[in-house]
Formats: C-alpha cells, sequence, structure tokens
C-alpha cells in the first residue's frame, strides 16, 4: 500500500506507544525510514531491478552533443535509448563499444546516433571573461577556454557568486565561446567553470532541435522521503521499511522488552520481500528484452 513519510512516522509512533514522546525527534525517525528505504533498494537492485524501470525525454539541441543524465539513474545503468521523430526514421542508438568509433571520420556522414557515457571533470576556464554580447551569447576569455561544444557551464561574480548555468552551443575560436540560450548577467571579471558529472554524449553531433525524437529508459533510485506528504515508492515492501524504522528506534532505547521481537519481525519482513522480489518472473506482459545490438554491430562489422 502507498504511504507518505507522515504516515509511516505516525505508524512508528502509533505502534511503538511513542505517540507523545519526543524520546526520538521526527527527523531521526525520518532518517531511519529513508535508511530502510536504502537497504530495501539494495534488495530491489539486486534482484529485480527493472522494478525501477523508468524514463525520460531527452532534448536535443542543434550543435549540441553532451547532455545530462537523470538526476535519479542508478550506477548511470541505461536500458536503452530510442530514437523515433513521429514521421521517417526509427532506431535503436547503440552504445559505442570501441572508442575508435567516436573519431570524426566515423561519424561525420552518418544519419544515425551512437552514444557515449562519459565522466566529466570539472574545470576552470582562464582567469575571467574578457567580454560577453548579450545578443550573440558570445562570450570571450582571457585565455584558451578548452571547451567542448555541448560542455555546461556555470558563470561566477568575482566574488563567487553563481549567476546561472548554460551549454556551449559553439566554439568559435580557442578563446570564446556561443552560449545556447545566454545568460544576461554575465560581465568581464567572471569566471566560468565546466561543470562535472556523468554525461551522455552522441555521435555524431545533433543536427536538430527536438524535445521527443530521442527516449531514454533507465534504471532509477528509489524516492527519498524529504517532506510529510512524499509517498513511498516501493509500495510492497513499506511493511519492511515500517519494521525496519521500529528496529533503529528501540535500538535507543537500552533493554526495551520488545526489542527482540521487533528484530525478529523485521528479518521476517526482509525473507517476505526476497521471496516477492524473486517470484517476479518475467512473462509475457512485463518482460523486457536483452539488448542484442550487440549482434547487430557484429553482423555490422563483418560486412564492411
Amino acid at each position: 500500500m502507498s504511504m507518505t513519510l507522515s504516515q509511516i512516522r505516525t505508524q512508528v509512533r502509533r505502534d511503538l506507544s511513542m505517540d507523545e514522546e519526543q524520546f526520538i525527534s521526527d527527523a531521526e525517525i525520518n532518517k531511519y525510514i529513508n535508511d530502510g528505504i536504502d537497504v530495501a533498494e539494495a534488495e530491489i537492485h539486486t534482484l529485480y531491478e527493472d522494478y525501477f524501470l523508468d524514463y525520460l525525454s531527452l532534448p536535443l539541441s542543434v550543435g549540441v552533443d553532451t547532455y545530462d543524465l537523470p538526476s535519479n539513474i542508478y550506477a548511470n545503468k541505461i536500458r536503452k535509448v530510442i530514437y523515433d521523430n513521429g514521421s521517417d526514421k526509427e532506431y535503436l542508438i547503440a552504445r559505442i563499444k570501441k572508442l575508435e568509433d567516436t573519431m570524426s571520420s566515423e561519424n561525420e556522414n552518418s544519419d544515425y546516433y551512437k552514444y557515449l557515457i562519459t565522466n566529466v571533470a570539472p574545470s576552470t576556464v582562464g582567469t575571467a571573461v574578457t567580454a560577453y554580447t548579450v545578443g550573440t551569447k558570445l562570450v570571450v576569455f582571457s585565455a584558451d577556454h578548452k571547451l567542448p561544444v555541448g560542455s555546461k557551464v556555470e558563470f561566477f561574480t568575482s566574488g563567487g557568486v553563481t549567476r546561472g548555468t548554460d551549454y556551449v552551443a559553439s566554439t568559435p575560436s580557442s578563446t570564446s565561446i556561443i552560449l545556447s540560450t545566454g545568460i544576461a548577467a554575465v560581465v568581464p571579471t567572471d569566471t566560468c567553470t565546466r561543470l562535472g558529472g556523468i554525461k551522455i554524449k552522441l555521435f555524431p553531433t545533433s543536427a536538430e532541435n527536438s524535445t521527443s525524437a530521442v527516449t531514454l529508459w533507465y534504471i532509477r533510485n528509489s524516492k527519498t522521503l524529504s517532506l510529510d506528504a512524499d509517498v513511498c515508492d516501493i509500495p510492497e515492501f513499506v511493511s519492511y521499511v515500517i519494521w525496519y524504522t521500529k528496529a533503529q528506534c528501540v535500538a535507543k532505547d537500552v533493554g526495551n522488552p520488545m526489542t527482540q521481537y521487533i528484530l525478529s519481525e523485521v528479518e521476517k519482513a526482509k525473507t517476505l520481500m526476497v521471496e516477492t522480489l524473486t517470484s517476479m518472473v518475467p512473462d509475457d506482459d512485463n518482460f523486457i528484452g536483452a539488448d542484442l545490438s550487440f549482434y547487430s554491430d557484429f553482423n555490422t562489422e563483418m560486412m564492411d
């Protein structure tokens, strides 16, 4: 059953006869609840990770080849990346397996995207911005920027205050870039930092603007409950989360006579959770096909 953070916390307090007590604060109980969700999540990812299958549209912009992965992606696990422009083209975007396939000669005449996952390190560009034109969105630096197209950048004042973020749409020269949308507040003496993180990089660079042509299917993290109204997104296993939370609460009350009973219930709830996950055998309605792109790639290479 679906339960909110507030409902889980209330049930824990009621079951432990802690309705009026503040021996354990709400903040502490909230932490135990999220710890329990994390433990359950680990079991789910081990036994049936497609429980957390999710998807989103990857917005394409002309001249941009690097995009952020979903903020809630788990361990960079991508199931499929699919292109469908809704009219005359649809295909599976294959993951690049050989780095030589990233060379321009391999992609310049291609009408089909491929992708690679990268872990971009943050870096500071030059010493300062020397000029910025709002209309053209041209940023000029005092030194070589070394920013590839598609990089996500952030601008800071001389005092370190963030002005905003944008993407590099093109690089007219080694000391200048053009932003995708522009940031009106950028002024000389600002500094620019390339934001790091896990990215998906397309080959070739996008030649189109689209908000829906590319769909990314991925495995997500479970939701961390922060607000009282936040709903636990593992409803089948909320009972385990409740028992886990109660066990953490009574652990603070040395000598509590309910301790052993609650610990035994935690193990029972965990066993039931594992059995439930194990029994989630794919059928015609929930089967997710294996990634066979390797074989099509292999056949293509053999034909070349």
